[in-house]
């Protein structure tokens, strides 16, 4: 006879909230593409204000550098500083909403 264990499948396999911030740190490509990507995005906004008189606003590089935290650096820290790990995330996703309250509703960017 087959041994018919339930399988874990669509959003019951997915962890939880809870799990997800809380959670040991997995490096993973993502990781180091979310990194680079929000670093070079974070970059080119940054050198654009610099060399052009553009007037870019603050909400953009806030939700770029929480976002590469919170998504990227997190994720690639030793897993023995689950504080540090949970802090950032946290810190990231925190730094990412302040630039969106800053750029729609109060539009002070």
């Amino acid at each position: 006879m087959q041994d018919h264990t339930p399988a874990r499948t669509g959003a019951a396999s997915r962890p939880m909230l809870r799990e997800e911030l809380t959670g040991p740190p997995c490096p993973s490509g993502n990781a180091h593409a979310m990194t680079i990507g929000f670093g070079l995005l974070l970059t080119a906004s940054l050198v654009i204000r610099a060399f052009t008189d553009a007037a870019l606003t603050n909400g953009p590089l806030l939700v770029f550098a929480g976002l590469m935290g919170a998504l990227g650096v997190a994720e690639l820290m030793d897993p023995r500083r689950r504080r540090l790990v949970i802090g950032t995330r946290i810190g990231g996703m925190a730094i990412a909403l302040l630039g969106l309250v800053i750029q729609f509703v109060l539009g002070l960017g």
